[in-house]
């Protein structure tokens, strides 16, 4: 970035004298990514949002009594820092979003060492039919859509996926619809979708646990 500082006496030439200023990358970013956040809705509303949502999906699952919904709760509930992140910055790291790839990991192994049973093919499936869309719309416009969003709705698509993979349409759809209609009330053109996602996600999962308790003999 250059300025330009004028020097002279009144009504005679000035002497234009160039000033180099350097402003490293980081300092940019940084100035953006203060001026990205949202208002007080997104500071405030949202992650509390997140958390009624999640701490109903853990509660929910451990009253159902099955073991098998512990890691996707659990998935679900770690990938609440990464949409928090979004929130503020626009962006889902990659290590919150392995964190919680890894907490899916670990909790399914542990519920399949105590006996709990669980299906390849259906976290397969719950993993395709969440991320599949929105990898669909990253590639056709990647500036509508980041890729964090596609390895997030891996994750969770997965989670839900390990109970029932017809609930990850349940997530997607209602992540989608909230979004819109987040979108439209605000009229914002852009709006992080990783919260959508763990929201839509928790919701699916306590329908999920709900369902199951009913038919539950």
């Amino acid at each position: 970035m250059c300025g330009v500082l004028r020097t002279g006496h009144g009504g005679g030439k000035g002497k234009r004298v160039g000033v180099s200023v350097r402003i490293p990358d980081r300092a940019i970013a940084q100035s953006l990514r203060i001026r990205r956040p949202g208002g007080p809705l997104d500071a405030r509303v949202a992650p509390l949002a997140l958390t009624v949502c999640v701490a109903a999906c853990l509660v929910t699952a451990l009253a159902s009594g099955d073991a098998s919904q512990g890691a996707p709760a659990l998935a679900v509930a770690a990938m609440v820092p990464a949409a928090v992140i979004d929130i503020r910055e626009r962006r889902l790291p990659d290590r919150w979003v392995t964190f919680a790839a890894g907490v899916f990991a670990t909790g399914t192994w542990i519920a399949w060492l105590s006996g709990q049973p669980f299906d390849v093919s259906t976290i397969f499936f719950g993993a395709l039919v969440m991320a599949g869309p929105i990898l669909a719309l990253h590639l056709l416009s990647p500036g509508s859509m980041g890729f964090g969003d596609v390895k997030a709705a891996v994750v969770l698509g997965a989670a839900l996926g390990s109970v029932d993979w017809h609930l990850a349409v349940v997530g997607l759809t209602v992540a989608s619809g909230l979004g819109a209609a987040i979108g439209i009330g605000r009229r914002s053109r852009t709006i992080p979708f990783g919260p959508f996602l763990v929201i839509g996600s928790a919701i699916a999962l306590v329908a999920g646990s709900f369902v199951s308790m009913r038919g539950a003999p």
